[in-house]
C-alpha cells in the first residue's frame, strides 16, 4: 500500500513539478525525487546530482485515520455464497518533504529552496 502511494507522489512530482526540471529538454530524473531519510546519505546523493534540484518525500508517521473508522461490514456474493467483509482500515500518512538546491550562495539556495516547496504543496493542493 505505501510503496504505491510512493508511486503515485513521485508520478505527481515527476511530471508536475516546473522548478525540478531542467537541461534540455527538460526532464525530472527519477534520482531528483527520492522516499528516503534526509540524513548524510542524502546530503550526499544531493551532491552528486550536479545543477538538478531535488525534492525528498519521507514517511514520518501513520496514524489510523478514526473519522473514517466504520464498523460496518461489506458483502459479497461470490460461488454462490454471500461473504462479509470488514471495512476496510484507513491510514493517514505524513511525510516530511524537504527541497535541495544546488546554489552555492546560501541566500540563492534557501529561495531556490522555498520556492521547490512552494511548488510541491501546490501540485499536491491541485492534485487532491
Amino acid at each position: 500500500m505505501i510503496n504505491d502511494l510512493n508511486k503515485v507522489l513521485h508520478k505527481l512530482f515527476k511530471e508536475r513539478a516546473t522548478l525540478l526540471k531542467s537541461g534540455a529538454p527538460p526532464s525530472v530524473t527519477d534520482q531528483q525525487i527520492r522516499f528516503q531519510p534526509p540524513d548524510p546519505d542524502w546530503g550526499t546523493h544531493v551532491a552528486g546530482l550536479g545543477t538538478r534540484k531535488a525534492v525528498n518525500v519521507y514517511l514520518v508517521d501513520l496514524r489510523e485515520n478514526r473519522q473514517l473508522r466504520s464498523n460496518e461490514r461489506e458483502q459479497r456474493f461470490e460461488n454462490g455464497f454471500w461473504q462479509e467483509d470488514p471495512a476496510p482500515d484507513r491510514v493517514d500518512c505524513h511525510y516530511l518533504i524537504t527541497a535541495w538546491s544546488p546554489a552555492n550562495d546560501l541566500e540563492d539556495r534557501t529561495r531556490a529552496e522555498h520556492k521547490l516547496l512552494y511548488e510541491t504543496i501546490a501540485v499536491l493542493m491541485r492534485s487532491s
